[in-house]
This record gives structure tokens, sequence and C-alpha cells, in this order.
């Protein structure tokens, strides 16, 4: 099948595009990160895809603080291919071949290089509950880190020797109610699970595995768009600790290729 390769280098505002046409780059301008942009820049990947004689696309972009999220769905609507790649594995493939990108167009060149060299899996898109447990999983973090930094600045600030009353009383305050904020997104998070069962039993499962329990296992089979396939759970162990990947991989694997939470990723690294 002939495909037409697209990198994509993408930021905040907007973003640039890049198709690797017949192993000759072509580039596809600037684009807002907004609706407007996405339209443009699919009516300009059409018509090179019909210039080009390709039977498909396929957009190749590095995850970058989510900003990609839009232009991603857009591209499902559109039926298009869709790879989000592993940005340390790019950059190892573009050193092997001797190549450097220092600005947003050279990144989105490699990227489309990449893709038609490689040829990466496609990556399906992400089922809506996943999507919204991902939410959930993502705000639960931040409050629990909001939380515990209002903590720290209460007992740093107790060695102060006039530290107000009113000073206090606000952390107080404010700790309380993080508390619980944090205890009742822990309730939905678990209301949601009960409601799709096969989330819970993915739980269950990487909860089997030797060293990983309630406490060290992360809230889902991997930490949301937080690491990459295939190495995420070997990343957790070594971090923690408290997983073996030797002794562990057999099972964590079987829940790598099982798990469809694991297609809600930043990438994909091989070995």
């Amino acid at each position: 099948m002939n495909i037409l390769y697209v990198g994509v280098d993408i930021a905040q505002a907007s973003f640039d595009g890049v198709a690797w046409c017949k192993r000759a780059p072509r580039q596809v301008e600037h684009y807002a990160n907004a609706t407007a942009g996405y339209h443009q820049f699919g009516e300009r990947i059409e018509t090179l895809r019909k210039a080009e004689g390709a039977e498909a696309v396929h957009l190749i972009v590095e995850p970058t603080a989510g900003y990609q999220t839009g232009l991603l769905l857009f591209a499902y609507r559109r039926g298009w291919k869709v790879t989000q790649v592993n940005p340390l594995q790019v950059r190892r493939w573009a050193q092997s071949a001797g190549k450097r990108a220092k600005t947003d167009v050279q990144d989105a060149l490699m990227l489309a290089e990449y893709g038609e060299r490689t040829q990466p899996p496609p990556q399906e898109e992400v089922a809506a509950e996943l999507q919204a447990l991902d939410l959930l999983l993502r705000r639960q973090q931040d409050v629990k880190e909001l939380l515990q930094g209002e903590r720290n600045r209460l007992f740093n600030l107790q060695h102060y020797p006039h530290l107000p009353d009113s000073v206090r009383q606000s952390l107080q305050r404010t700790i309380e109610q993080l508390g619980q904020e944090l205890s009742q997104l822990e309730e939905d998070i678990e209301t949601f699970l009960k409601r799709h069962t096969h989330l819970d039993d993915e739980q269950r499962l990487l909860r089997s595995i030797r060293g990983v329990g309630a406490n060290s296992a992360p809230p889902s089979p991997c930490p949301l768009a937080s690491f990459p396939r295939h190495y995420c759970w070997q990343r957790y162990g070594e971090t923690t600790g408290r997983l073996s990947w030797s002794r562990s991989g057999a099972l964590s694997k079987r829940v790598f290729r099982s798990s469809p939470l694991l297609h809600l990723q930043e990438g994909r690294q091989d070995g």
C-alpha cells in the first residue's frame, strides 16, 4: 500500500507539518493548533495524498504535554492512521542516521522520514471510557500534588516564630478542602471502575504481578499517557524498586498485549 507519511511538530499554539513524498520531503506549512488550523492542514494533506497517488495517510507525532490531542482526534475522524512515537527512540534513530534537528520544521521532517523508513504500526483511537478514566486519574494526581504541597508549606512555616494565625488557618482550610476533594475523586474513580468492569479486571491482573499491590500499583494498568507501551512496567519497577522485570516479565508482557488501556500511550519502544 502506498502511504503518505506526515510528520508533525506541535506546540501549544501551533504546529508544523512535513509530508514524505516518494522519498522526498514536502513542507505542509505552519498551522494554528485549533479547529480552523486542523481543517486547513487536512485539506492540504488530502491534496498531497491525491497528487502522490497514496491510498492512506499516516500521521507521525511526538506527544507534547497533551497539545497533540485535538489534532489526533481530527486525524482519526478523517480516517488517517496515527502513531505517537517514543521521542527517545526517534532520537536514537536520528543519531544512527547522522541526522540532527534544530528547528520545528526539521523535527517534523525527521518524524516524517522516520515514519517512512521504519513504518511503525498505527495505534487505534482510545475508547471513550478510557479517555474519561485518563482525565479522572490526571485530576486525582493533580490534587494529590496540590495537597502534598500545602502540607509541606504548613510543616515548613511552623518553624517561623512569627507565623500569623491567619496564614496557618488558611493552609489548614486548604488542606482540609483538598483532602475532601481527593476523597471525592477516589470515590468517583471507584464508581467509574465498577461501571466498567473490564477496566477493574485489568487492575486486579496487574496486582497479581509479584511485588505489586494496592499501594505500589498505579491506579490503572499503566499510568495513563505517562509511560510508553511495552516498557511502562519495566520503567515503573526500575523507579520504585517494587517490581522485578526479570521475574515478572512473562506476566507483565501478557498484560501489555492484552490491555486496551495501553493504547493511551505516548509512544512505543521495542525491547
